[in-house]
């Protein structure tokens, strides 16, 4: 890539693979996360949609750690690779939070910025911006490296140097800090410090007392207290779910009356709720919605198979 320039490219994450975009304000939508590989401000924007859930945003920020250690391949460019961090922008609280909407403006100033697009409107080419700290070469800023060529070329022996600028530059890097003079020295092992066996006294053997006779009383088991069954049920079916996706999100909800109401989300969205009072366990509408039969029909059975065996041994 040319030194005088940045790209930017948009990719949006579904289940951990990324797609690129249209680089536009129109593929920033409600429902999707997008992965904003920007070398301008040296950084991904992980955009997420007001609709999207948590076990979803946490999956794309994983693949989106990874976009940062490795960078995209669009031939013959790798956009983004090694870039500094990875900066959510929630799209539920740009309007409540100061940062998360400092952070938007900043995504919407590169639509605003000027720049060329190629590859039919996917990569997005910014010019003669970005210079500084942001585009570091060599240890050496863009404006240090043409002071330094621009001393070079002015010094007597100019015309006999024939090395490259790389290597010119590694000769005026700053030395490495010295190390700290609080260090502390550890000396080495030394063997044979003393060759003299230290003696000690035996230790004065006590008689061991008599074990005394212990009566065991077999208490009969109690039942198991309603509530406590019903969060036990409630544990069994949040364990046949999970034998059937790798990740979930739990969130739980108290009533005045006691009851409580869980809300599980898969990677698709919101696999199931329902409520547990006392023993009773009931699932609420809309549960299974977004699940195929067959797997909701293996979840339940699991799930109806371990309550059995719990009712049959309390």
């Amino acid at each position: 890539m040319s030194t005088d320039s940045k790209f930017v490219i948009m990719l949006e994450i579904t289940s951990g693979v990324s797609e690129r975009l249209l680089f536009n304000m129109e593929s920033l939508k409600d429902d999707n996360i997008v992965a904003i590989m920007d070398e301008i401000h040296d950084v991904i924007w992980l955009w997420m949609g007001k609709n999207t859930g948590l076990v979803q945003r946490r999956g794309s920020m994983r693949a989106a750690r990874s976009l940062k250690a490795y960078g995209h391949e669009i031939s013959p460019y790798i956009v983004g690779r090694k870039l500094k961090d990875v900066l959510d922008v929630r799209g539920d609280s740009i309007e409540s939070d100061a940062e998360q909407k400092q952070r938007f403006e900043q995504v919407l100033n590169l639509f605003n910025t000027e720049h060329n697009l190629k590859f039919e409107g996917v990569l997005a080419e910014y010019t003669g911006i970005g210079a500084g700290a942001s585009n570091i070469k060599y240890g050496l800023t863009t404006e240090q490296r043409s002071e330094l060529v621009k001393a070079a070329l002015a010094a007597p022996t100019a015309g006999d140097d024939t090395r490259k600028i790389e290597q010119i530059v590694g000769d005026f890097r700053p030395p490495p800090p010295p190390e700290s003079s609080t260090a502390k020295v550890i000396p080495k092992y030394q063997e044979n410090v003393s060759s003299v066996p230290i003696k000690t006294a035996p230790k004065p053997v006590s008689p061991t007392p008599a074990t005394p006779t212990k009566t065991v009383t077999i208490q009969q088991r109690a039942p198991i207290d309603e509530n406590v069954l019903g969060e036990i049920k409630g544990s069994i079916l949040i364990n046949a779910i999970l034998s059937k996706f790798n990740e979930l999100f739990v969130g739980v909800s108290k009533s005045p009356d006691g009851s409580k109401t869980y809300s599980i989300e898969g990677p698709n969205g919101e696999t199931c709720k329902f409520n547990i009072k006392g023993s009773n366990l009931s699932f609420l509408p809309g549960s299974w919605e977004k699940i195929a039969p067959n797997i909701k029909q293996e979840i339940q059975k699991l799930f109806l198979d371990r309550v059995q065996l719990l009712i049959k041994n309390n």
